[in-house]
């Protein structure tokens, strides 16, 4: 990346000078003046030398930078395009288009020039290229480091903003001594590609989706990309001639069911190149989706689609949404799942797998961008996925959202009808919800128990039975320890109490703790929290009781103090 440096811009000026001629020969000395032929630099000039010398360059240049070079605009407007903010500057004979994303903290960077008429190469065609470590903060966490070149930059002190940044196998980094201990970009982006939690386990005993229609409809795809290209049974464009490949659809397709990347990488692509941006109702998703069911009717019943993936979920909110779900009837009826980022017809939400962590381990995982108030969640953030870029080129997300996650649930769904070719949608539903995990993140999904439970319909019965039955034991020991609680807190003179009778009522604490910290017994500070089992804790300071702290439903302490209170 390049930034414009003011100190470098020199103008230069031209005066008259007087010349003097002495004429050999002649008593007469004529004194005369030059015209003035050189004139001040147009805006033009200067924006080209600028552009030539490098400090005018794509996604590197601010607008206080162009400002400094050429002066105020005669005209600022802003829009949103998509999920970008855009900022033109208009002089008489100069535009500049300044770009960022909208829900991404980042500068406005210069996206487009043109000077007279005539778009000016700033290098949007370039890899680009950072002289400095001022040049990281021009750079937003949805396109990261795509395509740009770090050999420049000392990174051993930027690990928490690696973490934070998507790149791509064309992304340059400096040498291994000047990345961040351990930082090892290339197993990154290769760990990413593992859809984890027991996938490729089944893809091992030959669960792969083989056989199994998916269509995908979604933006403008690369057909020839390596994860995807000899998958691909079917493609259509419809209302995009012309538009180049763009983000999306190579990435959700490659998740579904690329060979590395993907859920289901046997499976057979379907694929419908839309132009999402302008499509803001539900007809023609209807459309397309009755297309696919009269296509499916020519079909013998294992050479039909069974699953459909439209990472949107607007649907609600636009126009023909009565027809939509009459659609998506239909589709049920002729056993057909549609897969939506709606999530009405079934609540999951996104997981992040923390770096460095293997992603097979549900514990790897934290809740994501859209977990809150899922019943299960699926594995979005932190993914390698194909790139819009070229036919090898892959990128790792950092960011995600249910965009990624519907792709996955998808090649979960070919996965179960390659299992059981006659299980019912509504039933692939219940049983990715039945058969969730609960961790630290939430439920999450399970793939391999979900596949198990497809195989023997009988087992998700004896593992709901079971897990009735671990909740009613938890449950009964919970609700002992907490009533056994209430009666120890009931003993309690809680204004002047003590530790030392804290103690003698409850025992001993599992840990003396503070702020993360945890303390030995004869080494205090003056204010700690006495923790025991069940989310109870006593706060402590200056050796008296200052607070009990209940976090678990069941605690209830005068009638009054129950979940979270305090005294």
């Amino acid at each position: 990346m390049r930034i414009f440096d003011v100190g470098n811009l020199i103008r230069r000026s031209n005066h008259l000078a007087p010349i003097l001629l002495i004429i050999s020969g002649l008593s007469t000395i004529s004194v005369c003046a030059e015209p003035d032929t050189a004139t001040k630099p147009s805006r033009a000039d200067i924006i080209h030398r600028a552009v030539d010398e490098g400090k005018l360059s794509f996604k590197l240049t601010t607008p206080e930078d162009l400002k400094v070079l050429i002066g105020p605009a005669i005209k600022e407007t802003t829009k949103n395009s998509g999920g970008m903010e855009i900022l033109a500057l208009d002089y008489t004979d100069v535009r500049a288009t300044f770009g960022r994303m909208r829900d991404f903290s980042a500068p406005f960077a210069l996206y487009e020039l043109v000077v007279r008429g005539k778009e000016v190469n700033i290098g949007q065609r370039q890899q680009i290229v950072l002289r400095n470590e001022n040049d990281l903060k021009k750079f937003d966490r949805f396109w990261g480091f795509t395509n740009v070149s770090l050999v420049n930059i000392d990174l051993r002190d930027h690990l928490k903003l690696l973490e934070t940044m998507p790149f791509d196998s064309r992304t340059v980094w400096p040498e291994p001594n000047k990345l961040p201990e351990g930082f090892d970009p290339a197993r990154v982006l290769e760990e990413g590609k593992n859809p984890g939690l027991g996938i490729r386990s089944l893809h091992k005993q030959g669960i792969d989706g083989n056989g199994v229609g998916i269509a995908i409809i979604d933006q403008p795809l690369v057909k020839n990309h390596k994860e995807y290209v000899n998958s691909i049974e079917h493609f259509e464009e419809i209302d995009v001639y012309g538009v180049p490949p763009q983000m999306h659809g190579p990435a959700v397709a490659s998740i579904a069911l690329g060979k590395d990347c993907g859920v289901a990488p046997a499976a057979k692509l379907y694929y419908y190149a839309i132009p999402m941006w302008k499509w803001k109702n539900c007809q023609p998703y209807c459309d397309v989706i009755n297309k696919i069911l009269q296509s499916n009717e020519k079909l013998k019943p294992s050479e039909r689609i069974r699953v459909v993936s439209i990472s949107t979920g607007m649907f609600s909110h636009w126009k023909d949404f009565t027809r939509w779900k009459e659609t998506l009837r239909k589709a049920e009826q002729q056993e057909l799942l549609v897969v939506t980022c709606n999530t009405a017809a079934i609540n999951y939400g996104t997981l992040t797998r923390i770096p460095g962590k293997d992603p097979e381990d549900p514990n790897s995982y934290r809740s994501g961008r859209y977990g809150a108030g899922a019943s299960f969640l699926v594995p979005a953030g932190n993914r390698t996925t194909a790139s819009h870029e070229g036919p090898e080129v892959y990128t790792y997300w950092t960011e995600a959202g249910m965009s990624w996650a519907t792709p996955y649930i998808a090649g979960l769904a070919a996965l179960a009808y390659q299992v059981d070719p006659e299980i019912e949608p509504k039933k692939i539903a219940e049983l990715l919800l039945q058969t969730a995990l609960q961790t630290d993140a939430g439920p999450i999904v399970n793939p391999t128990v979900f596949i198990e439970c497809v195989q023997n319909p009988n087992k998700i019965s004896s593992l709901l039975a079971e897990a009735a039955n671990t909740k009613s034991l938890e449950d009964k020991a919970v609700s002992e320890f907490q009533k056994g609680i209430n009666k120890k807190v009931a003993q309690l003179d809680v204004n002047n109490a003590t530790p030392e009778d804290v103690i003698r009522i409850f025992g001993k604490p599992l840990s003396y703790q503070r702020g993360g910290q945890t303390f030995k017994e004869d080494n205090l500070p003056e204010s700690y929290a006495m923790v025991y089992p069940e989310e109870f804790s006593i706060i402590i300071l200056d050796g008296h009781i200052k607070e009990l702290r209940f976090q678990k439903p069941g605690y209830v302490f005068r009638d009054s103090i129950t979940v979270g209170s305090t005294l």
